[in-house]
């Protein structure tokens, strides 16, 4: 929307304000996301910035990931002691379809990994109601591989910004609100 207003004040462009990290996810990511909320230190970012690591997750986005590549990261933060098995496993395992004979169908389909663990915590609660033991007993695992990826996704937006200080000024400049030109 354009407002035009005298000789001093020329334009303004109004955008209504989102939080980037949720504008991409899904309405049951959003109130799972709500409901669980975030906690920092889960992953131990500071390490991988000390093993000269940051590069190499710089590229991360959970909203924008395959199969594939998470497992690759999960197998990667296990190897560095990072996560635990159970975490590893559930990310290797994310939004995996499997053929006829156990492989993975499409691993190299992007997926938006908070909205698949949001979908699994959110079944997995609905079984609980049925007294289902198992959705009782791994939803807390589920929970802190949400977690894990959130800060990982937190590292990789803090290098992307060390890497180039101008894509910081470049996410705020595109970023929804309010803009005035003058």
């Amino acid at each position: 929307m354009k407002i035009s207003t005298g000789p001093s004040l020329t334009s303004v462009s109004i955008r209504s304000p989102q939080s980037s990290s949720t504008s991409s996810n899904s309405y049951l990511t959003n109130q799972i996301m709500q409901q669980i909320g975030t906690k920092d230190g889960v992953l131990d970012t500071d390490a991988l910035k000390q093993a000269g690591l940051g590069p190499s997750f710089a590229e991360f986005d959970m909203t924008s990931i395959t199969p594939a590549e998470l497992g690759l990261v999960s197998k990667n933060l296990y190897a560095l002691g990072l996560i635990d098995k159970t975490t590893a496993n559930l990310m290797i395992s994310a939004g995996t379809n499997l053929d006829a004979v156990g492989n993975q169908a499409t691993p190299d389909v992007k997926m938006n990994a908070l909205d698949y663990f949001a979908a699994r915590i959110d079944n997995l609660r609905s079984a609980n109601l049925e007294s289902n033991e198992y959705g009782f007993q791994v939803v807390p695992d589920y929970i802190n591989t949400v977690y894990v990826i959130q800060n990982l996704n937190d590292f990789a937006k803090a290098q992307r910004a060390e890497s180039d200080p101008q894509a910081s000024v470049k996410d705020q400049a595109s970023s929804p609100g309010i803009n005035i030109r003058v």
